[in-house]
């Protein structure tokens, strides 16, 4: 293996190799022992286990996207459209299960001060536009790839305080930073969350922390398990990696999945297909409810458990975008409807059977949290608001949910 190639590993194991596609992309190979051992698995269900080298995207759905990684690639001296060099330069850590580096490197055994932890006065740097950038410095020994637009840190909690895992280190927790152009965004996706975990839906633990001041939304990450001072690793695939798609294309009106197909792979490959089912629908009707316009593809993901079971992951990323001037168009379509507020019961209806769910469910459901929404939203914006004092941009956040569940319940009888 030369300086083209890159060794994908899962706990140590040699799962395969990346190297670089002629047309500027990605290919990956299985290990013949990945192949011939007992208890591999394919990394996505696009990515069987057989011989041979496949382009595929996959790799590309663990990079950050947009802004957060034009400012990680400028530090490091990185070309923006290079997902070769970033796995190089940040794969040792990724979501989910895998530690990608050079074929010479093996992710060190951290030691216990094998992290750098973060100070007050790194609270006022993270909740800058590219803050959070200077941590992948050139010469740095931050290593790891989180996916997404929004600026986050991938980091451990020790004690009281946090930390950022170098040299491959697996980190426990993602750090949601501030944002310097949607004002209160860490207050909103907390209460949003909050919201979503008293409807019954399964979210990821969260709470938010103050550095230095400034508030931050601290996420326990659901792809690692903690087994006495021992940090696991979990696999997962969000659902374009499930299905082959490159990250650009998780809006249904670009291309990528729709909410029926979103419902079939999931189905498909969990091993309680009922159960994930009946949380999807809440997912779809909550997201509606909050007004939650970013609700894609990547935001659904499998997890594969220690037991090598595969299981629907806890909901992330839940935010309402109506409180900020935004596109309001939802990035699955709900019955054909791509606009929440032209959701008619005909909508939810033709939903159900897009879905193959039962339409007394849909609309069962619907009502039932349309109803439950205003309380719920009082409460969590209470709570949160004693604990911080003041929740920026609350009156749009309130209004946007209090319209959105309002008008659902009046479309239902349309």
């Amino acid at each position: 293996m030369s300086a083209s190639t890159l060794v994908v590993r899962h706990y140590g194991r040699h799962v395969g190799t990346i190297t670089r596609a002629a047309s500027g992309g990605l290919c990956f190979a299985y290990a013949p022992s990945w192949l011939e051992a007992d208890k591999s698995f394919a990394l996505a269900t696009e990515l069987p286990l057989r011989e041979g080298q496949v382009e595929t995207s996959y790799f590309a759905n663990l990079l950050p996207e947009a802004r957060a990684r034009a400012r990680i690639c400028r530090m490091a001296g990185i070309s923006v459209d290079n997902d070769f060099a970033f796995l190089r330069a940040f794969g040792a850590d990724c979501a989910g299960s895998l530690s990608i580096t050079d074929p010479a490197e093996t992710p060190a055994l951290a030691d216990d001060d094998d992290y750098l932890l973060l100070s007050d006065d790194d609270g006022a740097r993270l909740a800058t536009s590219g803050g959070f950038a200077n941590f992948f410095r050139p010469g740095g020994r931050v290593r790891l790839s989180l996916a997404g637009a929004q600026n986050k840190l991938a980091v451990v909690k020790l004690g009281d305080e946090l930390a950022v895992p170098l040299n491959g280190r697996p980190s426990t927790h993602v750090l949601k930073l501030p944002s310097a152009e949607f004002k209160g965004l860490v207050e909103n996706e907390a209460i949003v969350l909050s919201m979503a975990r008293a409807l019954g839906l399964p979210v990821v633990e969260h709470t938010v922390v103050r550095l230095g001041g400034v508030p931050m939304l601290l996420v326990t990450r659901y792809d690692r398990e903690l087994r006495g001072d021992e940090v696991l690793r979990l696999h997962q695939q969000d659902m374009c990696q499930a299905s082959g798609l490159p990250p650009d294309i998780k809006y249904e009106s670009e291309g990528g999945l729709s909410l029926r197909r979103v419902f079939e792979r999931v189905r498909a490959e969990v091993d309680d297909p009922l159960t994930a089912s009946n949380a999807l629908v809440r997912w779809v009707v909550f997201n509606v409810l909050v007004h939650n316009a970013d609700a894609h593809a990547k935001n659904v993901s499998m997890l594969r458990t220690q037991d090598e079971s595969q299981t629907l992951a806890p909901f992330y990323d839940l935010v309402c975008t109506g409180a900020y001037e935004l596109d309001h168009t939802m990035a699955m379509a709900i019955g054909g409807q791509f606009d929440p507020g032209a959701l008619a019961r005909a909508s939810w209806i033709r939903l159900a059977a897009d879905i193959d769910v039962g339409v007394s469910l849909v609309l069962r459901t619907l009502q039932e949290m349309a109803e439950r929404v205003p309380d719920v939203l009082s409460e969590e914006l209470a709570q949160l608001q004693n604990e911080l004092g003041r929740v920026p941009r609350r009156q749009q956040l309130e209004r946007t949910i209090r319209r959105r569940s309002k008008k659902a319940i009046a479309l239902l009888a349309s």
